[in-house]
């Protein structure tokens, strides 16, 4: 079921649904991407702060709930994201789901 969280973010309202996937594998990954590097952030939108700009091939863990589900978000936009970890900056953030690969 997914629950619908509002965040004010500068006094804008966002609203990002959440759900767990159970049929998306909850393991490590890369970056997949032909650009330079892909925004690590700290919300699941674009608009939100960055943490890293990530190479291509950079290794990450999809962080999970206590089920062992992807913790995934879907923006206003229809923009899916996963709550990662990347071990080689030891920070976690959320990545658009289009460049996560496994």
């Amino acid at each position: 079921m997914n629950k619908l969280l509002s965040v004010i973010f500068s006094g804008l309202l966002s609203s990002v649904a959440v759900a767990a996937l159970p049929t998306a594998p909850a393991e490590a990954g890369y970056v997949n991407s032909v650009r330079t590097c892909v925004n690590l952030r700290v919300r699941p939108f674009v608009g939100a702060g960055i943490i890293n700009c990530l190479n291509r091939g950079t290794y990450l863990e999809v962080m999970t709930d206590r089920v062992g589900n992807p913790l995934y978000a879907v923006d206003g936009t229809g923009r899916g994201w996963y709550k990662v970890y990347i071990p080689a900056i030891g920070r976690s953030g959320w990545m658009a789901a289009e460049f996560v690969a496994w």
